[in-house]
C-alpha cells in the first residue's frame, strides 16, 4: 500500500474542495481494534480485582495498594513510551507489550498470593503503560492531518469502550462462574487484539521524512521524555483518573455493602451513553474553546459522584451514567485532543505519555487513598462505608471547576486562550 493511502493524504497535500481525505483504511479499523483489545481486556479486569482479592481474604488497605500500584508501575514507565513511540516501531512495541498485559492476567490466576498479585500488577502496568500511548501513537499514523482531530477521538474509543463495557462483562462472569474466569478471558480479548495488530501494515516513510525524524531526535532526558507546556492539562485529565480508579475498583464492593447490587447496570449503561456521544464529541472539541467543555464536564462529574456516594436503588445508576458519561467522555476526549495538537507531528508520542502520566497518578494515588480513607471511617461498623469517599471526589471536581477557570483566564491574559 502506498504511504499517501496509508494514511489518506500527506500533511501539507491539496484537498480539492468540498473532498476529506479518507479516514478509514483497513490499517487504521486494525489498529482501532487493537486499542479496543487492549483496554477492553485490562477494564475486564480491573473492577473484579478488588472483590477478587476479598474473597481470597486478603486485607482492604492491601487489596488498596496492589489495585493502586499498577498506576505507580505505569507512572515510571510512562515518561519513556512517548520517546520511545518516536524512535522506534511501534507495531514492533506493541508486539511485545500486548502479549505482556496478557500473560498478567494470566498471573492472577496461577498465583493468586499477595506476591503473585504484585507481580502481575507490575507486568500489566509496564505492558498496559506502553499498548496505551504507543497504540494511539501507531493508530494515528494511518490518518490524515486534515482529520487528525476526528482520528484522534475515534482512537480514544478503546479505552471509552473498555471503562464502558469491560467492568459490567468483567463483574457479570465473576458472579456467575467465577472471578478467576474473568482475568482469562480478559487475556483472550487482549490477544485478539495482539492478532489484528499482526495483520497490520505500517505506513511507509520516504527518505525526507526519514531524515527529518533522526535529526529531530532528542536525547533521554525527563525534559525530552515529559512536556512541561502540557502539564497543567494532563493535571486537569488526571481528576478523571481518579474517579476512575475509585469507581472501577471500589463501585462493586460500595452497591453491595448498602445490599443493592447493580454494579454491572451502571457499567452497561455508561457504555451505552459514551458509545451514543462518541460520534459527536470531536466536533463538538473542534468548534469550542475548551473551558466551554471542561467547566460543565466537571459539573456533572461531580453530581455523578455525589449520586453515587448516596444511591438508594438500581434506577438511579442510569442518570449517574449519563451524567458521568457525558462528562468523562468529553472531557477526557476534548484534553487530550488539546494536548496532542499543541505538539508538532514528530513529538505525538510525548503529547501521549505526558496526558497519561498524571491519569496515572491520579488513577493510583485514588484506590490507595480510597481504601485508607474507607478503612479509617468504618472503624466499629459492621461493612465498610464507602460514601465519605465518593463524596470527598466530588469536591475535588467542585474545586477543579475554580482551578480550571483561573487557568483559563490566565492563558488568556497570556495571549493563548485555551
Amino acid at each position: 500500500m502506498p504511504a499517501a493511502s496509508a494514511r489518506g493524504t500527506a500533511p501539507g497535500s491539496p484537498v480539492s474542495p468540498g473532498s476529506r481525505p479518507r479516514l478509514w483504511t483497513a490499517n487504521f479499523i486494525l489498529a482501532l481494534l487493537v486499542n479496543v483489545g487492549s483496554s477492553v481486556g485490562f477494564y475486564f479486569v480491573q473492577p473484579v480485582l478488588t472483590p477478587y482479592m476479598e474473597g481470597l481474604g486478603i486485607a482492604l488497605t492491601i487489596t488498596g495498594i496492589i489495585s493502586g500500584m499498577f498506576s505507580f508501575v505505569a507512572l515510571a514507565v510512562r515518561p519513556f513510551t512517548g520517546i520511545l513511540s518516536d524512535r522506534i516501531s511501534p507495531k514492533l512495541i506493541l508486539a511485545f507489550t500486548l502479549p505482556l498485559e496478557a500473560f498478567a492476567c494470566i498471573l492472577y490466576v496461577a498465583f493468586p498470593q499477595v506476591a503473585g498479585l504484585a507481580a502481575a500488577r507490575v507486568f500489566h502496568g509496564v505492558g498496559y503503560s506502553f499498548a496505551t500511548t504507543v497504540g494511539m501513537v501507531y493508530g494515528t499514523s494511518f490518518a490524515p492531518r486534515e482529520r487528525m482531530g476526528e482520528a484522534i477521538g475515534y482512537m480514544g474509543l478503546g479505552n471509552i469502550l473498555g471503562t464502558a463495557i469491560g467492568p459490567s462483562l468483567g463483574l457479570a462472569m465473576g458472579a456467575t462462574i467465577g472471578f478467576r474466569y474473568s482475568f482469562l478471558v480478559g487475556c483472550g480479548v487482549i490477544m485478539a487484539g495482539f492478532v489484528c495488530l499482526l495483520l497490520t501494515r505500517p505506513p511507509k516513510k520516504t527518505p525526507e521524512e526519514i531524515a527529518a525524524a533522526r535529526a529531530k531526535r532528542t536525547s533521554f532526558r525527563l525534559s525530552n521524555m515529559i512536556s512541561v507546556k502540557l502539564l497543567p492539562l494532563a493535571v486537569f485529565d488526571g481528576f478523571y483518573g481518579l474517579s476512575i480508579g475509585l469507581v472501577n475498583a471500589f463501585l462493586a464492593v460500595h452497591v453491595a455493602s448498602l445490599g443493592i447490587g447493580g454494579a454491572g447496570v451502571f457499567f452497561t449503561a455508561l457504555a451505552v451513553v459514551m458509545l451514543a456521544i462518541r460520534p459527536f464529541i470531536g466536533r463538538f472539541a473542534d468548534r469550542h474553546r475548551l473551558p466551554v467543555i471542561v467547566i460543565p464536564c466537571y459539573a456533572m462529574t461531580a453530581v455523578a459522584l455525589l449520586l453515587i456516594a448516596n444511591v438508594r436503588a438500581v434506577w438511579m445508576f442510569i442518570p449517574i451514567a449519563v451524567l458521568m458519561g457525558c462528562g468523562q467522555g468529553t472531557a477526557m476526549a476534548a484534553l487530550q485532543a488539546a494536548c496532542i495538537r499543541a505538539l508538532p507531528d514528530e513529538q505525538r508520542g510525548v503529547a501521549t505519555s505526558t496526558y497519561f502520566v498524571l491519569l496515572d497518578i491520579f488513577q493510583g494515588f485514588g484506590p490507595m487513598a480510597g481504601a485508607r480513607l474507607t478503612a479509617a471511617v468504618s472503624i466499629g461498623l459492621l461493612a465498610a462505608n464507602y460514601r465519605p469517599m465518593y463524596s470527598l471526589t466530588a469536591c475535588v471536581f467542585i474545586a477543579g471547576i475554580f482551578a480550571f477557570a483561573l487557568y483559563s483566564a490566565h492563558r488568556t491574559r497570556r495571549g493563548d486562550p485555551l
